[in-house]
Formats: structure tokens, C-alpha cells, sequence
């Protein structure tokens, strides 16, 4: 992947189809995209990377390309969020995401232009409700087990002022 420069970046993006990978230093996440990347066939694509200055610097540089392709739509607020992906034709932006992406919905997004969720995190988030489920079910147990041995003690107390008054 070619390394961009803030210069050279306008001219790549003149390409016939040209795939940005914007990143900063220091972010994990665009380090587990380049983990993705590596699993997404980007045949026909001339690839480059950029890149700009984390939102958490300390001295963040100005990105042109951030204030020209990064703006949230309708409006003058760039967002400033890393890693975020380009696919331009001939200068032309034809489909961007800010953000992670798994391989199986890079491959969706480079393909249709639209982000579907990954079995990846489809699973994850199936554990993670599991998770819950079971942490909520032992809570319940917990607590009836609790109650139970009150309802036992009282029922004992009980129990006994009964046989007291028998006798």
C-alpha cells in the first residue's frame, strides 16, 4: 500500500479507482483494520494510506484532506475519527466509513458501497448477551438461595412457637 503524502494525496485520488486508508499513529484500531486489510481482496484498486494526526494529540497537525473529504454530511464539522476509509473514482468520493471494520464487512462495504455487521461481531455480541443472561440467572439463584434460608430460619422459629404451645 502506497504511503501518502498530504500533497500527493490529491493527485492519487485522481486515479480510476483508488482506496485511502486514513490512520493515525497510536490508534489500536487502525492497526486491527491493517489486520482486516490483509484478508480483503482489493484487486482493481490502487491503494494508499494517510496519515493524520490523532484527535488525542497533543499538537494536532491541520489535514486538508480532513477538512475536505472528512466533513459530516451537511454541514462544516469534520469528523475527526481514525481509521476511516475512501474509495474515490477519478477524483470523485464514492463511498467512505469512519471506523473498524472485520474483513467480511470490508469486503460488503468495498463491494456495495453499504456496512453490514460482522459474523464477528455478530458472535461477539451473542457471547457478550449470553454473558448477561447468565451473570442475571446466578443473581436470581443467589437471591433465592438467600431467601429460602430466611424463609428456613423463620420457618424454624415458626416450627418451634408451635411445639412450644402443643406441649
Amino acid at each position: 500500500m502506497l504511503v501518502l503524502s498530504e500533497e500527493s494525496v490529491k493527485e492519487f485520488i485522481q486515479g480510476d479507482k483508488v482506496f485511502v486508508k486514513v490512520y493515525a499513529d497510536n490508534c489500536p484500531y487502525c492497526t486491527r483494520l491493517d489486520e482486516q486489510m490483509e484478508r480483503v481482496s482489493l484487486i482493481g484498486y490502487e491503494c494508499g494510506m494517510l496519515k493524520v494526526s490523532h484527535p488525542m494529540d497533543k499538537n494536532p497537525q491541520p489535514s486538508e484532506f480532513k477538512r475536505t473529504w472528512m466533513r459530516q454530511d451537511k454541514s462544516d464539522v469534520v469528523k475527526d475519527s481514525v481509521p476511516a476509509l475512501f474509495v474515490f473514482e477519478r477524483g470523485e468520493l464514492k463511498q467512505r466509513h469512519f471506523g473498524m471494520l472485520y474483513a467480511d464487512s470490508l469486503q460488503h462495504w468495498l463491494e456495495t458501497g453499504t456496512v453490514i455487521p460482522s459474523k464477528i461481531q455478530q458472535a461477539e455480541k451473542e457471547a457478550a448477551d449470553r454473558k448477561q443472561k447468565l451473570i442475571t440467572l446466578f443473581a436470581q439463584r443467589g437471591e433465592l438461595t438467600y431467601n429460602i434460608d430466611l424463609m428456613n430460619t423463620k420457618l424454624g422459629e415458626i416450627n418451634k412457637g408451635i411445639a412450644e404451645l402443643i406441649k
